[in-house]
């Protein structure tokens, strides 16, 4: 193992776990910190793209783009930048690991991007590349770099770099075949000295023999050395992951099957035929032991659920990493559900009321859900109609699903079936419907157009001027976040301090049942703000969020940073819609990421357009009101006046 990597793993002494120039944090700080990065990153999270899902989304885009869409300048430009933005996200100890691997690599995607055409040699020697890449992500070097990485982010009080830092070691263990949010949050408790996660860690990696659970009181962490709790969470993290026998299980409402239905992997049963032989009768089989091995299947028996018009679904997915087997196996199931509806029922299962994964028969991670509204009768016509479909379709289907889906036939069934719940009695019956990520998207640029047409401009020239507010509005959404980690403990495992809750008294006010949250007053009492928080980075980063309102320099480099991401975002939002609308390929990462901003515009132009109809003005002049009072202020602040000088000179 070289340096960097026993480094990160810590050798039992707490104060050279992270070497680095910031030697002053004292331990208990470091865990804390430690502890807050891995609570909050999603707050400070960079538009740059991790590694790994950069990786994933260049290389879906070499392989399967359309031909034209790949001659696309704008597509390859957008590519482009993305490359450029998460190879300089790199934190140093990371980067000194990948070295030439990672120079290597962006430059030979540069070039590619750099041409119209992508020959067959080329694109096999790029995803090459990527599969090196990617294997030297996932060494446990690799994941030791960038908890070093995490250590001096965290020690520099650098809350944006300790946050991106946090994503690239999710995405680094989603590919060592490990749940990367669930480890994270496993070393987050390890660091808060949790009583179950540290005693259930130490009986793992081997510090004390396996015994029966132990009665701890969860509020009260356990007195142990910070030494140990480093070591602990050190090796949880590079602990390494494993393949394992994966089966999906979920119970859902409003189904029914004729006998038991198989479809390729999946397995559906009438769930109390399945479940009165798991648990009422002594009968042993592989499968019995499976369902007795559900946690949410024994409770549902215990409490005496009413299951009738309940299916129980297997999906086996075989050997492989669970890595994404959760999710791979309710695709499945959906994908099934959405043929059901394509290929002629008016009918699907209903809703999942809860989801389970077991890998060699034991539980590794759950999903409970509401399930469906409760009918005011029985749709028993509607289950039968379902339950028709798949058994008259079960055996094109089944040798369908024995293999992956081409992607193409994926997307089909889902816009079909989409197409189709219109027509259901989902939507006749229980007024229900369930859109993909996919479709919310289109459907809110959709709806951006007709707020276009509303105010006779381009869909283009209305996104030019709503994506102008969008880097305001993640600043004003990260300062509401600061002041609410000072007047709220987020670890579920303390009350909010006396002071906290008269900050919040003097900040919060609550008019006609809404909350409004002064930023001023924040402004004015943010050494008292400080003086609540847990630890020295979140000082750190309530201190610089709060304190730009009065001090314009760290404002201005806000501003930079904020635009930065928006450039991005944007480009980013643009290339996936014009896939989905083209059929090119799309990762869900990306796809994910550029929703909140997708969302936010065209929530924005039709409060726009709600707020011109109000003040009895056009939607464009409303637009060029306010535009011209974002002019003023950049004005104003061009002349060196912050925030706080502005408002309170326009205070009565």
């Amino acid at each position: 193992m070289d340096d960097v990597s026993r480094e990160g793993l810590g050798d039992g002494t707490a104060e050279t776990v992270f070497e680095d120039s910031h030697a002053s944090m004292g331990t208990e700080d470091l865990l804390r910190g430690l502890a807050f990065a891995l609570q909050e990153c999603a707050e400070g999270a960079p538009a740059a793209l991790p590694l790994a899902p950069l990786v994933g989304e260049v290389e879906v885009w070499l392989t399967s783009a359309r031909d034209e869409s790949w001659r696309r300048s704008d597509n390859r430009e957008s590519l482009k930048q993305e490359v450029l933005a998460s190879q300089k996200s790199v934190a140093p100890a990371l980067g000194a690991h990948l070295g030439a691997d990672l120079t290597t690599y962006v430059a030979d995607i540069l070039a590619a991007l750099a041409r119209t055409d992508r020959a067959v040699a080329e694109k096999a020697r790029l995803v090459t590349a990527t599969n090196t890449l990617r294997t030297r992500l996932a060494q446990p070097a690799a994941l030791a770099a960038s908890w070093v990485d995490l250590g001096s982010a965290v020690k520099a009080l650098d809350f944006f770099a300790a946050a991106a830092t946090v994503m690239q070691l999710e995405a680094q263990l989603n590919l060592t075949h490990r749940d990367g949010k669930h480890v994270l949050d496993e070393v987050r408790n390890i660091l808060r000295r949790d009583s179950w996660t540290v005693e259930f860690a130490r009986q793992r990696l081997g510090d004390v023999p396996q015994r029966p659970p132990i009665e701890f009181d969860k509020d009260e962490p356990l007195d142990i050395a910070p030494a140990e709790v480093l070591d602990l969470a050190s090796r949880s993290l590079v602990e390494p992951g494993k393949d394992g026998h994966a089966v999906v299980w979920g119970m859902y409402d409003r189904a029914a099957v004729e006998g038991t239905a198989e479809v390729g992997p999946i397995t559906a049963y009438f769930a109390p035929w399945v479940i009165a032989r798991a648990f009422d009768t002594e009968e042993q089989s592989p499968l019995l032991a499976e369902v007795r091995n559900l946690w949410h299947a024994r409770r549902d028996h215990e409490s005496n659920e009413d299951l009738r018009g309940h299916v129980l679904v297997r999906v086996d997915l075989g050997v492989r990493t669970p890595v994404g087997a959760l999710d791979d196996g309710i695709d499945l199931v959906e994908a099934l559900m959405d043929a059901v509806l394509s290929l002629g029922s008016n009918n699907r299962w209903g809703k999942p009321k809860w989801w389970t994964l077991l890998v060699d028969g034991e539980e590794m991670r759950s999903i409970l859900s509401r399930g469906s509204k409760r009918p005011e009768f029985e749709d028993s016509l509607g289950m039968e109609n379902a339950a028709r479909v798949l058994a008259r379709e079960s055996q094109t289907l089944g040798r369908a699903f024995l293999h992956p889906l081409p992607w193409h036939l994926r997307e089909a069934l889902r816009s079909c079936a989409e197409a189709s719940h219109a027509e259901s009695r989902a939507v006749s019956l229980y007024r229900e419907w369930h859109n993909d990520e996919r479709t919310v998207l289109l459907l809110l640029d959709a709806a951006l157009e007709h707020m276009a047409a509303l105010g006779d401009t381009s869909a283009n020239q209305l996104v030019e001027r709503i994506a102008e507010l969008w880097p305001s509005s993640g600043r004003t959404r990260l300062i509401l976040w600061a002041i609410d980690l000072c007047l709220h403990r987020r670890d579920g495992l303390s009350r909010p301090s006396d002071a906290a809750k008269d900050l919040k008294r003097r900040i919060v006010a609550n008019r006609d049942g809404l909350t409004e949250t002064s930023l001023l007053r924040a402004y004015y009492l943010l050494n008292d703000l400080i003086g609540v928080c847990s630890s020295p980075l979140q000082a750190a980063v309530v201190r610089r969020l709060i304190g730009q309102l009065g001090d314009l320099t760290v404002y201005e480099h806000e501003e930079s940073r904020l635009q930065d991401e928006a450039r991005l975002t944007r480009t980013r939002q643009r290339r996936v819609r014009n896939a989905l609308t083209h059929g090119n390929p799309v990762t869900r990462p990306v796809l994910v990421s550029v929703l909140p901003f997708t969302r936010f515009r065209t929530v924005m132009a039709i409060r726009a357009g709600l707020d011109s109809i109000n003040e009895g003005v056009t939607f464009l002049d409303y637009l060029d009101a306010k535009a011209a009072e974002r002019m003023e202020d950049a004005s104003l602040k061009a002349q060196g006046q912050s925030l706080i000088s502005i408002w309170e000179s326009r205070e009565p």
